[in-house]
């Protein structure tokens, strides 16, 4: 049994890192999903105030997010929340900021 050991670890091996390589090969998988601009304007009391802001390019370049909405909302009451969420098609690109 013993001469077995090292050929089936070397097999396992092998495989795995076949395995791995493929896996890496085949892209990620793709999601249908909505838009984020398509993100409720009004949410109970709270109602968006303005428009959808934007970045800058510059701020664009190091942010890298595929989609995100960046938006105000208001109370009656005058609560003010500013709302941003990034999405991001692919965590493969390299390191983004809010990458898990």
């Amino acid at each position: 049994m013993k001469r077995w050991r090292f050929p089936i670890f070397l097999t396992l091996l092998v495989a795995g890192g076949l395995l791995v390589n493929a896996w890496a090969y085949l892209g990620e998988a793709h999601v249908d999903r909505k838009q984020l601009n398509s993100f409720p304007k009004q949410i109970e009391s709270w109602q968006q105030v303005g428009g959808d802001e934007h970045f800058d390019e510059r701020t664009m370049a190091v942010l890298r997010a595929s989609d995100y909405l960046l938006r105000n909302y208001r109370t009656d009451d005058g609560r003010v929340l500013n709302f941003y969420v990034g999405y991001y098609a692919s965590q493969r690109d390299g390191a983004t900021i809010t990458a898990p």
